[in-house]
C-alpha cells in the first residue's frame, strides 16, 4: 500500500481519485489471484478426485479457459448497452462467487466432518457448475474493469492514463504469481479445499473492495455498444457502393455522413482499420492454441 501511495500521488492528487484507482486495481489483482488458483490446478483436481482422464481434464481445461476469453465480448456488450460498467461489475462478481463457493464445496473431504460423503458425480457437478459461473463471472469484470479504472482518470490526460495501465498490468501478474507459487503448492501439499477457499476469500475481498467506495467512482451511462454500430456500418457500406475519383471501391465508405450515409467518418474509418486487422489476428489465434498446451498435462 505505501508503495501505492509514494508512486501514484505525485500524479493522482486527488484523494479520491487516489483511492478509486488504488481500489480498481485491488480487485483486478484479487480477481485474477482467483482465477489463476482456479485454472493452476483444475487438471490436478479433475484426473485426482474427478477420476476424469488426462485427455478429458485437458479439454475441460482449454474449453474452460476459452469462454473465459469470449465471454468479456458479452459482458462488454453488456455494460455498452443496458447495465454500465459498475453494475455489470458488480454482479458479475456476485455470480463468480457463486462459483468459487461451490469449489471447495466440491472438494471437501465430507468423512472427515462426519458428514454423509459426497458421490463423484455430485462432486462433478459441483465443479462443473462452479467452472460455469466463474466464467460468465470474469468474463463480465475482465471486458470492463480496465476502461471502468481509465474513466476515473480520464480527465488528468494520456500520462495518467497510462500510468494506470502499467500498474494495472503489474498486479496482473502479482496475482498471477501469488496463484502459481502459493496457491497452486496449498493445492498440491495441502489439499484442494483450501486450495478453493483461498480463491473464495480473494473474490470476496475484490468485491467487498470495489464496492467500499462506489459513491466516489466517475461512472457513465450506456450509451450503445461499438459492435452494434459496426455491424450496421458493415451493412449499410455492403449494401450502396461508392467509387472515388480514381475509379476504385473504397471499403465502407458509402456508410459515410459525407459520402450520403448515417455514420461519423471516424467511426467508419475505425471499423475499416479492424477489418483490415483481422486476418493478422488468425495469426494471434494459432500462437495461443499453442501456448495452450503448456498447461495441458
Amino acid at each position: 500500500t505505501l508503495c501505492f501511495t509514494f508512486l501514484f500521488l505525485p500524479t493522482y492528487s486527488n484523494t479520491s481519485t487516489f483511492f478509486v484507482t488504488l481500489s480498481i486495481l485491488v480487485t483486478e489483482m484479487c480477481e485474477r489471484l482467483t482465477y489463476y488458483s482456479i485454472s493452476a490446478g483444475l487438471i490436478l483436481f479433475c484426473t485426482s478426485k474427478l477420476d476424469i482422464g488426462q485427455a478429458n481434464a485437458t479439454t475441460i481445461n482449454q474449453v474452460f479457459g476459452g469462454f473465459v476469453y469470449i465471454i468479456p465480448i458479452i459482458g462488454g456488450f453488456l455494460a455498452d448497452s443496458y447495465l454500465g460498467r459498475f453494475k455489470t461489475i458488480w454482479i458479475s462478481s456476485l455470480i463468480y462467487i457463486v462459483g468459487v463457493f461451490l469449489l471447495p464445496a466440491a472438494a471437501i473431504e465430507y468423512k472427515n466432518w462426519n458428514w454423509a460423503e459426497l458421490s463423484v458425480t455430485g462432486r462433478t457437478a459441483l465443479f462443473g457448475t462452479a467452472l460455469v459461473c466463474v466464467a460468465l463471472g470474469t468474463g463480465g469484470i475482465k471486458a470492463n474493469v480496465g476502461p471502468f479504472g481509465a474513466e476515473q482518470i480520464e480527465s488528468l490526460g494520456k500520462e495518467a492514463i497510462q500510468t494506470f495501465f502499467n500498474w494495472f498490468y503489474w498486479v496482473i501478474n502479482v496475482g498471477a504469481l501469488i496463484a502459481y507459487a502459493g496457491v497452486a503448492y496449498i493445492q498440491q501439499e495441502v489439499s484442494f479445499a483450501w486450495g478453493f477457499f483461498v480463491p473464495l476469500v480473494s473474490m470476496v475481498l475484490a468485491l467487498s473492495v470495489f464496492v467500499a467506495v462506489k459513491s466516489r467512482y466517475v461512472r457513465t451511462r450506456p450509451k450503445g455498444s461499438i459492435l452494434t454500430t459496426g455491424f450496421s456500418i458493415c451493412a449499410q457500406g455492403s449494401r450502396r457502393e461508392d467509387v472515388g475519383s480514381s475509379g476504385k471501391k473504397k471499403m465502407l465508405s458509402s456508410a459515410k455522413r459525407s459520402h450520403g450515409g448515417d455514420f461519423e467518418d471516424h467511426l467508419v474509418d475505425g471499423v475499416v482499420s479492424v477489418i483490415k486487422v483481422i486476418p493478422f489476428c488468425f495469426l494471434v489465434i494459432m500462437y495461443w492454441a499453442v501456448y495452450s498446451q503448456v498447461c495441458s498435462y
